[in-house]
């Protein structure tokens, strides 16, 4: 609400209130209004864990009291029974054009900070612009919506089992990720927890042989792209349902080239050859073994069992790279924008829940 359209109200004058109104004034920016000597500032994002509490006082560092949230964002609430910091943030907010004034209820847009009118100055200087990093919680800025892929159908997959306890609760974790970023590195956790349990499997076995025990320990030394090879070349099996993923980077070209050649590694099965890629994707059905052996030739692709360990060794590379990149922001990482969500959920995220059913099938 404007300060004219709250000045109109009169609201000193009115005896029918939730709380009675003493002051009524701007902060010296004009970029607040000022009632009972407190300043309503809307809070447009905040941490899900704050929403279950009533109010959160905020403390300075010297532990005094400076203000109050109120996480009020889509609160429906009866307007005659607002306390103070809830009726001054309502007041704040109502717009008396498209809403009655102290209709029976209101649903709330924002949360709130209540903030004491002397610490005012203070928090604009200090702590205002960095409030995401100290309290969780911004005033002026709302991370983009994720990208939401369009579902139709869902196609179940047999013979499914869990390795491990821990792969059960990681894949309702996974769930609950709204992000694809965040939910692909829990998706990825199926496939580091699996090398794990199979190498200690495989270290309990061997009771009293020491011997092959320095030999299975020095595994864990292993880098992270060889567990992930172990892994996927162990348990996976259907190389046509692999690449028929894979086909579809066809649609995120320019992404993979950064990703997968401009920030490319030694272990890149195409050599960070990014021609290599496009004339295969050229070809009618992309990475079909017939395409990759008249395009990669010798040592890559010339014979079944050699085009099959391409595939798999390529899907490693491209889940992995992926992966680095999204744990990852520091120098030598591709580091994503959030508009590049999409090639996460579309290609990326696909791509990887092929490898976790073709794994988790081969438990039996």
């Amino acid at each position: 609400m404007k300060i004219e359209k709250l000045l109109l109200l009169d609201l000193f004058d009115l005896e029918d209130l939730p709380v009675g109104i003493s002051s009524i004034g701007q902060t010296i920016d004009k970029n607040h209004f000022v009632i009972n000597n407190k300043v309503p500032i809307p809070i447009i994002d905040m941490s899900p864990k704050f929403t279950q509490n009533p109010y959160i006082d905020v403390l300075n560092e010297d532990d005094e009291n400076i203000g109050t949230i109120y996480p009020l964002k889509t609160n429906k609430e009866a307007i005659m029974s607002l306390n103070e910091g809830k009726f001054i943030a309502y007041l704040d907010e109502v717009d008396t054009d498209t809403h009655e004034f102290l209709s029976d209820e209101y649903e709330f847009r924002n949360n709130y900070l209540l903030l004491d009118i002397e610490h005012y100055a203070e928090y604009k200087e200090k702590y205002y612009d960095y409030s995401a990093i100290w309290g969780e919680f911004s005033h002026d800025k709302e991370f983009p919506a994720p990208y939401l892929k369009s579902v139709e159908t869902i196609r179940v997959v047999k013979n499914l089992k869990f390795p491990t306890d821990l792969h059960a609760d990681n894949s309702l974790r996974a769930i609950k990720q709204t992000y694809g970023f965040e939910r692909y590195l829990k998706l990825y956790h199926h496939l580091e927890l699996l090398y794990d349990k199979e190498l200690l499997d495989r270290i309990i076995a061997l009771k009293d042989n020491y011997s092959e025990l320095g030999v299975l320990i020095k595994q864990f030394e292993r880098k992270e792209i060889q567990r992930l090879d172990n892994v996927i070349f162990n348990h996976c099996n259907d190389i046509d349902r692999i690449a028929h993923r894979m086909n579809k980077i066809e649609d995120y070209k320019d992404i993979a080239k950064k990703i997968f050649f401009d920030f490319g590694k030694d272990s890149n099965p195409l050599n960070n050859d990014f021609s290599l890629l496009e004339n295969i994707l050229m070809e009618q059905e992309g990475f079909t073994e017939e395409n990759c052996k008249t395009i990669l030739g010798k040592n890559k692709a010339d014979t079944t069992k050699k085009y099959q360990k391409f595939i798999l060794q390529l899907s490693a590379y491209w889940i992995y790279r992926v992966r680095c990149s999204i744990a990852h922001n520091k120098i030598g990482e591709y580091i994503f924008s959030h508009d590049e969500e999409e090639f996460i959920v579309e290609f990326a995220e696909p791509l990887l829940n092929e490898i976790i059913y073709q794994v988790l099938q081969d438990q039996e």
